[in-house]
């Protein structure tokens, strides 16, 4: 190895919880013992420790995923929110334990519809567009805020619809009938695409991601002259341009920015202007850093049928679309309103080609209770059940390894993980780990001292491996816990499906070793 290390314990988890002793030596070869005869350092002694448990099958929520509620947020012209007692309620509320379904249960994961039709002149009671200003966004920054303080994160979205319930207005132009609800000018809402990307880069922390919205009913991208007219002679030419101002305005950091259907990105990545939208373009290469990265689905019409209720639209037909969309939904959060059960008979195929994950707990009762029901089941429980364990990332720590470096001065830790959820951490989440040594037999408190890991950060890989420097570390046995974290905060840590999670330390268990150095 080039390196010496020192002796040191190594049990499974699995072990942990059977046996009480804390530790167990692990004896070094006899090839080891007699190096150490010949060499100053210690003996090298070289062992895994495997986290046999694997899966608990238990059921908790990590950040960025899951089931959510849905809350509006209207903002009048002081900047004011005209119901900002709902809004708090529903952020304040506490994350509920739950194994079955109820639409009012409770999450770490909140759908903020900012409405913004005070501002339209086509919905508002001047008649007259209203600038947005940075000032009229302070009280949704205090939202945020709070999100932070209660370890939620947010799916947002704005839109000029008022109250989100489809109030759109007619109108005539050149003897063609519209509907609307956008501003007048639409530079005005280019401006507002400005403002918000401003406003969410200042609180990237708690935002899982941003739905394109701003234009038509809900804020789904349909319907209103905006959303499908062309412009220019590009196919839906004012949407692009919304997805453009988003692209443009969140550039230099790190956001998942979603649209209602894969049509918009089709439209985006095309320059033809003789694209008719009724196939898919070519496929076009991308990676981390490029503006596509950030592209992804929103689907507030999941399963009605074989196309979504309109969501996929081209003559190449569902799977088409959904196969095009995997170079973008694979490291994207995906989800939204469930309309259906198109599929789920035959399976969970439906969830997995997508990556699903999110869903609104709150829409559509009668398909989810009938998910919570024995007509839908996957390996002997309700897909309801699933969708609480699997939606999003779940991932299990299959192996633990632990050396010593330095003359003990450092403990080398190898992890090595399988991601058993429908989908996978989304890409800008990045986890700093942070070690903590607890005593054996000691009490944890949560306020132990932790040690940084060397600057590797999580981002769902199948391995990561660390050095770090433990030469303050007294001898002893000791149970050791990863907490996998935001790098800054140390909030949002993401737990694993093993047994040996501590709520104190927000960290996980990875195993036992004695120090003897």
């Amino acid at each position: 190895m080039g390196t010496h290390m020192k002796k040191i314990i190594f049990i499974s988890l699995s072990a942990i919880l059977i046996f009480s002793a804390c530790a167990m030596e692990i004896k070094s070869s006899k090839k080891a013992s007699e190096d150490a005869v010949n060499d100053s350092e210690p003996a090298v002694t070289d062992s895994e420790a495997q986290i046999l448990a694997g899966d608990s099958g238990q059921i908790f929520f990590n950040p960025d995923m899951g089931f959510y509620s849905a809350v509006k947020v209207k903002i009048d012209t002081r900047g004011a929110i005209t119901n900002i007692d709902d809004v708090y309620d529903e952020i304040n509320h506490s994350v509920e334990n739950v194994s079955s379904y109820s639409s009012g249960y409770h999450f770490n994961l909140v759908n903020l519809e900012v409405d913004l039709s005070a501002f339209s002149g086509r919905v508002n009671e001047s008649e007259k567009d209203i600038a947005l200003t940075k000032n009229h966004l302070k009280a949704l920054e205090e939202v945020l805020d709070q999100l932070l303080e209660n370890e939620k994160t947010t799916v947002i979205r704005f839109a000029y619809d008022p109250d989100y319930n489809n109030k759109l207005v007619s109108y005539t132009e050149n003897g063609k009938s519209y509907k609307a609800c956008e501003p007048l000018d639409f530079q005005k809402i280019l401006d507002a695409v400005d403002l918000i990307c401003s406003v969410l880069k200042r609180h990237l922390e708690v935002i899982t991601a941003l739905q394109c919205g701003m234009l038509g009913p809900w804020g789904e991208m349909h319907t209103t002259f905006y959303a499908e007219s062309p412009k220019n002679g590009k196919p839906r030419g004012y949407l692009v341009e919304v997805m453009k101002q988003f692209m443009k305005g969140l550039k230099g950091c790190d956001l998942p920015l979603l649209v209602r259907q894969p049509q918009f990105i089709y439209c985006y990545l095309t320059d033809s202007e003789d694209y008719d939208v009724s196939s898919i373009p070519e496929s076009k290469t991308f990676s981390y850093g490029d503006d596509l990265y950030r592209l992804g689905i929103y689907n507030d019409a999941y399963l009605a049928d074989e196309g979504d209720s309109g969501t996929f639209v081209t003559d190449n037909g569902r799977q088409a679309e959904i196969a095009f969309l995997e170079p973008y939904t694979n490291h994207t959060p995906y989800g939204g309103e469930l309309i259906g059960t198109y599929g789920l008979e035959n399976g969970i195929e439906q969830l997995k080609n997508v990556h699903l994950s999110f869903l609104n707990i709150g829409w559509n009762e009668t398909y989810l209770k009938k998910l919570d029901s024995s007509s839908f089941t996957y390996n002997g429980e309700t897909i309801f059940k699933y969708l609480l364990k699997y939606m999003g990332y779940r991932y299990v720590i299959t192996s633990s390894t632990f050396d010593y470096f330095e003359g003990g001065k450092k403990i080398g830790i190898k992890l090595s993980f399988k991601n058993e959820g429908l989908a996978n951490l989304p890409y800008h989440r990045k986890k700093a780990v942070r070690f903590y040594f607890i005593p054996c037999g000691s009490e944890i408190t949560g306020n132990e001292n932790y040690i940084e890991g060397n600057g590797n950060l999580f981002t769902g890989q199948e391995e990561i491996s660390f050095k770090v420097d433990v030469s303050s570390l007294a001898s002893g046995d000791y149970d050791v816990y990863a907490k996998f974290c935001n790098e800054e905060s140390g909030k949002f840590a993401l737990r694993f499906a093993n047994d040996g999670w501590n709520e104190k330390l927000r960290a996980n268990k990875i195993g036992s070793l004695r120090n003897s150095r």
